[in-house]
């Protein structure tokens, strides 16, 4: 299912459904498996998110820089030519990928004073 974030003064975030469990359990939301429908976070639970997500954002891109820091000069080299070879859509995202949008849109609602909603839509 594709869920659709709104805020007042920010455009739409959209994300399928099995991302978003991920991102709004690390957000301080954990709905196991099952997400609801419809949901919000109000402008006095933001703080908390942001500060939540920044520090997973930041452990998730601390980790890809440990990563490519380890290897050698050769491993990155074929990396290179493996990434240079495969089509963007099979690229992997990350944690911080998926997630930088939704932060972005929470400091923005969070500046304004406005919540942040979500709502499922289509069954895509």
């Amino acid at each position: 299912m594709l869920i659709t974030f709104k805020s007042k003064n920010s455009g739409e975030v959209f994300m399928l459904d099995k991302h978003v469990l991920a991102v709004l359990k690390v957000a301080g939301r954990d709905y196991g498996k099952e997400l609801p429908t419809e949901g919000v976070f109000t402008v006095a639970e933001l703080p908390d998110a942001i500060a939540k997500l920044r520090q997973a954002i930041a452990e998730d891109e601390n980790k890809d820089m440990h990563s490519y820091a380890v290897h050698d000069k050769e491993e990155e080299e074929r990396k290179e030519e493996e990434r240079e070879k495969k089509h963007p859509m099979l690229e992997g995202v990350s944690f911080s990928q998926r997630a930088y949008p939704l932060l972005n849109m929470f400091e923005n609602a969070q500046k304004h004073g406005d919540d942040v909603i979500w709502q499922g839509g289509s069954g895509w």
